[in-house]
């Protein structure tokens, strides 16, 4: 094993080893199944310029807590884009999709009554297909984005119990490049369903600078 895989390694491994060594009970749920929509904006380079443009996506999240202290999760997702900006006289189109799936071995533990610290690694495949075209001086040019790439994933945050009024995630995550900032709050509805509420923001990632997406799932607890 190289140093620089040694040193990913040993990164990825201390937020695990740092929480399941003093792992505390929890009262917040970690068993769920959620299918979920998000609408996105995303901005690529193309040329010497960067237009955004705006996708829909479907996703779905399993995860399970086969003991205290330790959960499991499952995570898919697929971003399509259809859509076109100009850019002062240019117009750039875009049309493709991203493929995400991924696994996650993540610990928690208890800061407070209702505040817990939880951290996971894991392995996440992205798969972009993309397909951008935009004219220039009565010349159409074609650029693609094609990539299968399955890479390390971390991620770390706090999950936040507001009682009757349901939790709030803060999630730090990163994979392929990119770094992930997400807020999101499940609201309960009964006992065993909820509404998830939430926005992810990424300032840059591979073959793409900013992103950022609305969600919204219906989260059932197991």
């Amino acid at each position: 094993m190289s140093i620089h895989k040694r040193k990913l390694t040993m990164l990825l491994a201390l937020p695990l080893l740092s929480l399941s060594a003093t792992t505390i009970a929890s009262e917040l749920r970690y068993n769920y199944a959620e299918l979920g929509t998000s609408i996105a904006k995303t901005q690529f380079q193309v040329g010497n310029q960067r237009p955004t443009f705006s996708g829909k996506s479907f996703n779905a999240t399993v995860q399970y807590t086969p003991k205290d202290g330790v959960y499991l999760k499952g995570v898919f997702s697929r971003l399509s884009i259809d859509d076109s900006d100009t850019i002062i006289n240019t117009k750039h189109t875009a049309d493709g999709t991203t493929t995400t799936f991924g696994g996650v071995l993540g610990a928690y533990r208890s800061l407070t009554d209702n505040v817990d610290i939880r951290a996971g690694i894991g392995l996440v495949n992205e798969k972009n297909d993309y397909d951008f075209s935009y004219r220039l001086k009565d010349k159409k040019y074609i650029q693609k984005s094609d990539f299968d790439n399955t890479r390390p994933y971390i991620e770390a945050g706090l999950k936040v119990d507001f009682a009757e009024w349901g939790d709030l995630d803060l999630l730090l995550s990163r994979y392929n490049d990119g770094t992930y900032f997400t807020i999101g709050g499940n609201m309960p509805i009964t006992e065993t369903i909820g509404i998830d509420l939430g926005y992810s923001y990424s300032p840059s990632g591979k073959d793409r600078k900013r992103f950022g997406a609305w969600n919204i799932g219906m989260r059932y607890y197991f």
